[in-house]
Protein backbone atom coordinates (compact mmCIF):
# COMPACT_ATOMS: atom_id res chain seq x y z
CA UNK A 1 0.00 0.00 0.00
CA UNK A 2 1.44 3.44 -0.88
CA UNK A 3 2.68 5.38 2.13
CA UNK A 4 0.66 8.43 1.15
CA UNK A 5 -2.56 6.48 0.73
CA UNK A 6 -4.38 8.31 3.60
CA UNK A 7 -3.37 11.72 2.29
CA UNK A 8 -4.44 10.78 -1.21
CA UNK A 9 -7.80 9.63 0.12
CA UNK A 10 -8.37 12.93 1.88
CA UNK A 11 -7.43 14.87 -1.28
CA UNK A 12 -9.84 12.73 -3.30
CA UNK A 13 -12.63 13.32 -0.76
CA UNK A 14 -12.03 17.07 -0.82
CA UNK A 15 -12.18 17.07 -4.61
CA UNK A 16 -15.57 15.36 -4.73
CA UNK A 17 -18.32 17.65 -5.98
CA UNK A 18 -21.54 16.84 -4.14
CA UNK A 19 -24.58 18.45 -5.75
CA UNK A 20 -26.46 20.84 -3.51
CA UNK A 21 -29.60 19.35 -2.01
CA UNK A 22 -32.58 20.95 -3.80
CA UNK A 23 -34.20 21.85 -0.50
CA UNK A 24 -36.35 24.61 -2.03
CA UNK A 25 -37.76 22.22 -4.61
CA UNK A 26 -38.39 19.58 -1.96
CA UNK A 27 -40.19 22.10 0.25
CA UNK A 28 -42.30 23.32 -2.67
CA UNK A 29 -43.36 19.78 -3.60
CA UNK A 30 -44.11 19.01 0.04
CA UNK A 31 -46.14 22.23 0.34
CA UNK A 32 -48.07 21.41 -2.84
CA UNK A 33 -48.86 17.92 -1.53
CA UNK A 34 -50.06 19.39 1.78
CA UNK A 35 -52.19 21.89 -0.13
CA UNK A 36 -53.90 19.11 -2.11
CA UNK A 37 -54.49 17.17 1.11
CA UNK A 38 -55.74 20.35 2.77
CA UNK A 39 -58.32 20.93 0.07
CA UNK A 40 -59.58 17.37 0.29
CA UNK A 41 -60.07 18.05 4.01
CA UNK A 42 -61.91 21.29 3.28
CA UNK A 43 -64.19 19.54 0.80
CA UNK A 44 -64.77 16.67 3.25
CA UNK A 45 -65.58 19.21 5.94
CA UNK A 46 -68.03 21.01 3.68
CA UNK A 47 -69.63 17.72 2.67
CA UNK A 48 -70.06 16.79 6.31
CA UNK A 49 -71.54 20.15 7.26
CA UNK A 50 -73.61 20.96 4.19
CA UNK A 51 -76.11 18.15 4.59
CA UNK A 52 -79.58 19.65 4.79
CA UNK A 53 -82.05 16.93 5.71
CA UNK A 54 -84.32 16.41 8.68
CA UNK A 55 -86.32 13.34 9.56
CA UNK A 56 -88.64 12.58 6.65
CA UNK A 57 -87.98 15.91 4.92
CA UNK A 58 -87.06 16.33 1.28
CA UNK A 59 -85.01 19.42 0.45
CA UNK A 60 -82.98 20.58 -2.52
CA UNK A 61 -80.81 23.63 -2.03
CA UNK A 62 -79.94 25.17 -5.38
CA UNK A 63 -76.99 27.40 -4.69
CA UNK A 64 -74.79 29.19 -7.20
CA UNK A 65 -71.67 28.12 -5.33
CA UNK A 66 -72.83 24.76 -3.97
CA UNK A 67 -75.78 22.64 -5.09
CA UNK A 68 -77.16 20.03 -2.75
CA UNK A 69 -79.88 17.43 -3.26
CA UNK A 70 -81.25 15.63 -0.20
CA UNK A 71 -83.83 13.08 0.78
CA UNK A 72 -84.02 11.44 4.16
CA UNK A 73 -80.48 10.45 5.02
CA UNK A 74 -79.35 10.50 1.38
CA UNK A 75 -77.52 13.40 -0.22
CA UNK A 76 -75.35 14.33 -3.16
CA UNK A 77 -73.38 17.56 -3.40
CA UNK A 78 -72.06 19.44 -6.43
CA UNK A 79 -69.55 22.18 -5.71
CA UNK A 80 -68.89 25.12 -7.99
CA UNK A 81 -67.10 27.46 -5.61
CA UNK A 82 -66.47 28.09 -1.94
CA UNK A 83 -64.20 30.10 0.32
CA UNK A 84 -62.81 29.31 3.74
CA UNK A 85 -61.31 31.41 6.52
CA UNK A 86 -59.55 29.75 9.44
CA UNK A 87 -59.49 31.53 12.81
CA UNK A 88 -61.86 34.28 11.59
CA UNK A 89 -61.71 37.76 13.08
CA UNK A 90 -64.61 40.03 13.96
CA UNK A 91 -63.99 41.90 10.70
CA UNK A 92 -64.10 38.64 8.70
CA UNK A 93 -67.39 37.69 10.30
CA UNK A 94 -68.84 41.18 9.83
CA UNK A 95 -67.90 41.23 6.14
CA UNK A 96 -69.34 37.76 5.36
CA UNK A 97 -72.59 38.67 7.12
CA UNK A 98 -72.84 42.01 5.32
CA UNK A 99 -72.30 40.34 1.93
CA UNK A 100 -74.82 37.55 2.55
CA UNK A 101 -78.04 37.38 0.53
CA UNK A 102 -80.09 36.89 3.71
CA UNK A 103 -80.36 38.37 7.20
CA UNK A 104 -77.96 36.30 9.28
CA UNK A 105 -78.66 35.23 12.84
CA UNK A 106 -75.56 33.48 14.14
CA UNK A 107 -75.67 30.42 16.44
CA UNK A 108 -76.10 31.43 20.08
CA UNK A 109 -76.70 29.51 23.27
CA UNK A 110 -73.53 27.44 22.80
CA UNK A 111 -71.58 26.24 25.85
CA UNK A 112 -68.98 28.55 27.37
CA UNK A 113 -65.47 27.87 26.12
CA UNK A 114 -66.19 26.98 22.49
CA UNK A 115 -64.35 28.91 19.78
CA UNK A 116 -65.25 29.65 16.19
CA UNK A 117 -62.52 27.81 14.27
CA UNK A 118 -63.58 28.14 10.66
CA UNK A 119 -65.93 29.87 8.23
CA UNK A 120 -66.88 28.24 4.92
CA UNK A 121 -69.13 30.28 2.67
CA UNK A 122 -70.38 30.20 -0.88
CA UNK A 123 -70.43 31.98 -3.25
CA UNK A 124 -67.43 33.96 -2.01
CA UNK A 125 -68.79 37.37 -3.05
CA UNK A 126 -72.46 37.11 -1.97
CA UNK A 127 -72.91 33.95 0.10
CA UNK A 128 -76.28 32.30 0.44
CA UNK A 129 -74.78 29.54 2.55
CA UNK A 130 -72.48 30.08 5.54
CA UNK A 131 -70.95 27.20 7.46
CA UNK A 132 -69.50 27.73 10.94
CA UNK A 133 -67.29 25.23 12.75
CA UNK A 134 -66.77 25.55 16.48
CA UNK A 135 -64.29 23.68 18.68
CA UNK A 136 -63.95 23.20 22.40
CA UNK A 137 -60.16 23.52 22.65
CA UNK A 138 -59.67 19.74 22.70
CA UNK A 139 -58.79 19.38 19.04
CA UNK A 140 -62.27 18.50 17.80
CA UNK A 141 -64.54 20.76 15.81
CA UNK A 142 -67.56 19.43 17.61
CA UNK A 143 -70.10 22.08 16.67
CA UNK A 144 -71.11 22.54 13.06
CA UNK A 145 -73.85 24.81 11.73
CA UNK A 146 -74.95 25.68 8.21
CA UNK A 147 -76.92 28.88 7.72
CA UNK A 148 -78.81 29.02 4.42
CA UNK A 149 -80.89 31.60 2.61
CA UNK A 150 -84.31 29.95 2.88
CA UNK A 151 -85.32 31.26 -0.55
CA UNK A 152 -82.81 28.84 -2.10
CA UNK A 153 -84.37 25.79 -0.41
CA UNK A 154 -86.95 23.84 -2.43
CA UNK A 155 -89.13 20.93 -1.37
CA UNK A 156 -89.92 18.16 -3.81
CA UNK A 157 -88.87 14.84 -5.29
CA UNK A 158 -85.21 14.30 -6.07
CA UNK A 159 -83.24 11.44 -7.65
CA UNK A 160 -81.65 8.63 -5.58
CA UNK A 161 -78.57 9.86 -3.75
CA UNK A 162 -75.66 8.71 -1.61
CA UNK A 163 -76.15 8.18 2.10
CA UNK A 164 -75.04 10.90 4.53
CA UNK A 165 -75.86 11.37 8.22
CA UNK A 166 -79.02 12.96 9.56
CA UNK A 167 -78.98 16.52 10.87
CA UNK A 168 -81.33 18.85 12.74
CA UNK A 169 -82.88 21.90 11.08
CA UNK A 170 -85.09 24.85 11.91
CA UNK A 171 -85.92 28.32 10.61
CA UNK A 172 -85.12 31.76 12.01
CA UNK A 173 -86.85 34.36 9.89
CA UNK A 174 -85.61 33.92 6.33
CA UNK A 175 -82.72 31.71 7.43
CA UNK A 176 -82.65 27.92 7.49
CA UNK A 177 -80.36 26.59 10.23
CA UNK A 178 -78.81 23.14 9.99
CA UNK A 179 -77.05 21.53 12.95
CA UNK A 180 -74.60 19.04 11.52
CA UNK A 181 -73.03 17.07 14.36
CA UNK A 182 -75.24 14.31 15.77
CA UNK A 183 -73.21 14.30 19.01
CA UNK A 184 -74.62 17.74 19.79
CA UNK A 185 -78.26 17.11 18.88
CA UNK A 186 -79.26 17.09 22.55
CA UNK A 187 -78.52 20.84 22.64
CA UNK A 188 -80.63 21.59 19.57
CA UNK A 189 -83.71 22.84 21.44
CA UNK A 190 -81.67 25.19 23.64
CA UNK A 191 -79.77 26.67 20.69
CA UNK A 192 -82.89 26.99 18.55
CA UNK A 193 -84.75 28.84 21.31
CA UNK A 194 -81.78 31.18 21.86
CA UNK A 195 -81.51 31.97 18.15
CA UNK A 196 -85.25 32.67 17.89
CA UNK A 197 -84.94 35.19 20.74
CA UNK A 198 -81.83 36.94 19.38
CA UNK A 199 -81.74 39.77 16.87
CA UNK A 200 -78.97 39.70 14.23
CA UNK A 201 -76.89 42.36 16.08
CA UNK A 202 -77.36 40.50 19.37
CA UNK A 203 -76.22 37.21 17.82
CA UNK A 204 -73.13 38.94 16.42
CA UNK A 205 -72.30 40.45 19.81
CA UNK A 206 -72.72 37.06 21.51
CA UNK A 207 -70.44 35.44 18.92
CA UNK A 208 -67.52 37.82 19.54
CA UNK A 209 -66.38 36.00 22.73
CA UNK A 210 -66.03 32.79 20.68
CA UNK A 211 -63.37 34.39 18.46
CA UNK A 212 -59.71 33.88 19.30
CA UNK A 213 -57.83 36.97 20.43
CA UNK A 214 -54.70 35.59 18.82
CA UNK A 215 -53.89 34.74 15.20
CA UNK A 216 -53.54 31.06 14.32
CA UNK A 217 -51.52 30.22 11.22
CA UNK A 218 -53.13 26.96 10.09
CA UNK A 219 -56.18 24.76 10.50
CA UNK A 220 -54.56 21.68 11.99
CA UNK A 221 -56.41 20.30 14.99
CA UNK A 222 -53.28 20.60 17.17
CA UNK A 223 -53.31 24.37 16.66
CA UNK A 224 -56.86 24.61 17.98
CA UNK A 225 -56.13 22.09 20.75
CA UNK A 226 -53.15 24.14 21.96
CA UNK A 227 -54.67 27.58 21.43
CA UNK A 228 -56.60 27.99 24.68
CA UNK A 229 -53.56 28.70 26.89
CA UNK A 230 -51.94 31.31 24.62
CA UNK A 231 -55.36 32.84 23.95
CA UNK A 232 -55.68 33.29 27.72
CA UNK A 233 -52.19 34.63 28.47
CA UNK A 234 -51.79 36.85 25.40
CA UNK A 235 -51.54 40.56 26.31
CA UNK A 236 -54.50 42.79 25.58
CA UNK A 237 -52.25 45.25 23.76
CA UNK A 238 -50.30 44.70 20.58
CA UNK A 239 -50.76 41.87 18.10
CA UNK A 240 -50.33 38.23 19.14
CA UNK A 241 -49.62 35.26 16.87
CA UNK A 242 -49.40 31.57 17.76
CA UNK A 243 -46.70 29.96 15.63
CA UNK A 244 -47.13 26.21 15.23
CA UNK A 245 -44.21 23.83 14.73
CA UNK A 246 -44.59 23.70 10.95
CA UNK A 247 -44.21 27.47 10.63
CA UNK A 248 -41.64 27.53 13.44
CA UNK A 249 -39.38 25.32 11.32
CA UNK A 250 -39.25 28.15 8.75
CA UNK A 251 -38.05 30.76 11.24
CA UNK A 252 -34.26 30.07 11.21
CA UNK A 253 -34.11 30.22 7.41
CA UNK A 254 -36.28 33.32 7.19
CA UNK A 255 -34.19 35.05 9.85
CA UNK A 256 -31.00 34.28 7.95
CA UNK A 257 -32.49 35.62 4.73
CA UNK A 258 -34.03 38.66 6.47
CA UNK A 259 -37.55 37.76 5.35
CA UNK A 260 -40.93 38.07 7.12
CA UNK A 261 -43.33 35.22 7.83
CA UNK A 262 -46.56 35.12 5.82
CA UNK A 263 -49.58 32.88 6.19
CA UNK A 264 -52.81 32.14 4.32
CA UNK A 265 -55.81 34.02 5.73
CA UNK A 266 -58.41 33.01 3.17
CA UNK A 267 -58.61 30.41 0.43
CA UNK A 268 -61.04 30.37 -2.46
CA UNK A 269 -61.69 27.50 -4.83
CA UNK A 270 -63.66 28.11 -8.04
CA UNK A 271 -64.77 26.30 -11.18
CA UNK A 272 -64.94 22.94 -9.43
CA UNK A 273 -66.17 20.25 -11.86
CA UNK A 274 -69.64 19.22 -10.76
CA UNK A 275 -69.17 15.58 -11.80
CA UNK A 276 -67.32 13.47 -9.17
CA UNK A 277 -64.25 11.56 -10.28
CA UNK A 278 -64.22 7.78 -10.50
CA UNK A 279 -63.06 7.55 -6.90
CA UNK A 280 -65.98 9.58 -5.66
CA UNK A 281 -64.08 12.83 -5.09
CA UNK A 282 -64.68 16.20 -6.68
CA UNK A 283 -62.03 16.96 -9.29
CA UNK A 284 -59.89 19.51 -7.47
CA UNK A 285 -57.09 19.08 -9.99
CA UNK A 286 -59.14 20.98 -12.57
CA UNK A 287 -60.45 23.64 -10.19
CA UNK A 288 -59.11 27.16 -9.71
CA UNK A 289 -57.47 27.83 -6.36
CA UNK A 290 -56.53 31.20 -4.88
CA UNK A 291 -54.86 31.84 -1.53
CA UNK A 292 -54.72 35.27 0.12
CA UNK A 293 -51.48 35.57 2.07
CA UNK A 294 -50.96 38.22 4.73
CA UNK A 295 -48.11 39.19 7.04
CA UNK A 296 -47.88 37.15 10.22
CA UNK A 297 -44.54 38.35 11.66
CA UNK A 298 -42.29 41.19 10.48
CA UNK A 299 -38.63 40.70 9.53
CA UNK A 300 -37.37 41.94 12.91
CA UNK A 301 -40.03 39.89 14.67
CA UNK A 302 -38.78 36.77 12.87
CA UNK A 303 -35.25 37.56 14.01
CA UNK A 304 -36.49 38.01 17.58
CA UNK A 305 -38.15 34.59 17.51
CA UNK A 306 -34.95 33.11 16.07
CA UNK A 307 -33.06 34.59 19.02
CA UNK A 308 -35.38 32.75 21.43
CA UNK A 309 -35.01 29.51 19.47
CA UNK A 310 -31.23 29.93 19.70
CA UNK A 311 -31.51 29.48 23.48
CA UNK A 312 -32.63 25.86 22.80
CA UNK A 313 -35.71 26.39 24.92
CA UNK A 314 -37.64 24.60 22.18
CA UNK A 315 -35.05 21.97 21.36
CA UNK A 316 -33.56 21.90 17.88
CA UNK A 317 -34.95 22.27 14.38
CA UNK A 318 -36.90 20.92 12.66
CA UNK A 319 -38.62 18.96 15.44
CA UNK A 320 -39.13 21.72 17.94
CA UNK A 321 -40.68 20.72 21.25
CA UNK A 322 -42.81 23.82 21.66
CA UNK A 323 -44.94 26.37 19.91
CA UNK A 324 -44.33 30.11 20.14
CA UNK A 325 -46.68 32.88 21.19
CA UNK A 326 -45.36 36.11 19.70
CA UNK A 327 -46.56 39.57 20.74
CA UNK A 328 -45.48 42.72 18.91
CA UNK A 329 -46.02 46.33 20.00
CA UNK A 330 -44.63 49.30 18.13
CA UNK A 331 -41.62 50.76 19.91
CA UNK A 332 -41.51 48.11 22.64
CA UNK A 333 -39.62 44.91 23.33
CA UNK A 334 -41.03 41.78 21.72
CA UNK A 335 -42.81 39.49 24.17
CA UNK A 336 -42.37 35.83 23.34
CA UNK A 337 -43.60 32.71 25.15
CA UNK A 338 -42.23 29.22 24.51
CA UNK A 339 -45.19 26.89 25.00
CA UNK A 340 -44.05 23.31 25.67
CA UNK A 341 -46.12 20.70 23.84
CA UNK A 342 -46.04 18.29 26.75
CA UNK A 343 -47.78 18.91 30.05
CA UNK A 344 -47.24 19.83 32.81
CA UNK A 345 -44.41 22.12 31.63
CA UNK A 346 -45.26 25.81 31.95
CA UNK A 347 -44.80 28.56 29.34
CA UNK A 348 -41.40 30.28 29.39
CA UNK A 349 -41.52 34.03 28.77
CA UNK A 350 -38.83 36.05 27.01
CA UNK A 351 -38.35 39.74 26.28
CA UNK A 352 -36.33 40.49 23.14
CA UNK A 353 -34.79 43.92 22.65
CA UNK A 354 -35.91 45.23 19.22
CA UNK A 355 -32.51 46.85 18.61
CA UNK A 356 -29.99 44.30 19.87
CA UNK A 357 -32.28 41.26 19.51
CA UNK A 358 -30.99 40.03 22.87
CA UNK A 359 -33.38 37.45 24.34
CA UNK A 360 -33.79 37.62 28.11
CA UNK A 361 -35.88 35.16 30.08
CA UNK A 362 -38.43 36.73 32.40
CA UNK A 363 -40.25 35.48 35.46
Amino acid sequence: MPSDFADAGRRFEAALRIPELPITSIRNRSRAKRARHHWHLVIACALALLVMVGSGAVLAAKLSGIRIWLSGNNATVAFHSLATIVNPTAEDLRRVIADATFTVVLPVGLPTGVHLNRLIFSPADHPNVITLQYGNGKGASGWGFVLVDSSTVERGAIPPLAKIATVKQWSVGGETVIMANSNQFASQATIEAAMLRATPPESFAQTLPTLYRITLLNDYSDSFRLADIPNTIAPVDGRSVLIDREHLALIPGLAQERKPLFFVRMETIDNIPTVPTGKGYVDLGNASHHADKVLAVSVDGVRAIAAVLATNTCGSAPKFTCEILFNERSGHAYRIWALPLRSPASPVKYAVDPTTLQANQEK
